[in-house]
């Protein structure tokens, strides 16, 4: 079953500055996130928000990204408070009928099963 990791955080710095580590670099170096089949970058500058959703093939990809460092930055910058991380299983017939990005086999973008 489809399953969505999501983070979220507020940001201390000037929403402009923040902005600048937003590269295709860094967009890039999530492809070969074991199980990812996608990423929506989130922001709220007015508030200093930012997060992200992530769409895992399994709750297993989810979890063991979760738990692995990299998803477990975010608690550790002291430059970040509020870190908020959840895992929700995707009801995905009912997403699909509602027009949610959920392909009909969910199937990791670096193409390991």
């Amino acid at each position: 079953m489809a399953t969505i990791f999501k983070v979220s955080y507020t940001y201390t710095a000037d929403p402009a500055e923040w902005a600048k580590a937003y590269t295709e670099e860094r967009a890039r170096s999530f492809l070969d996130v074991p199980g990812l089949v996608w990423k929506l970058w989130l922001d709220e500058p007015e508030q200093r928000q930012s997060g992200g959703l992530f769409l895992f093939a399994t709750r297993a990809d989810a979890e063991a990204y979760a738990a692995s460092p990299r998803g477990q930055k975010a608690k550790s910058n002291p430059a970040l408070s509020d870190v908020r991380m959840e895992i929700f299983d995707v009801r995905d017939e009912m997403s699909r009928i509602t027009h949610g990005p959920i392909p009909p086999a969910v199937a990791p973008i670096n193409g390991a099963a």
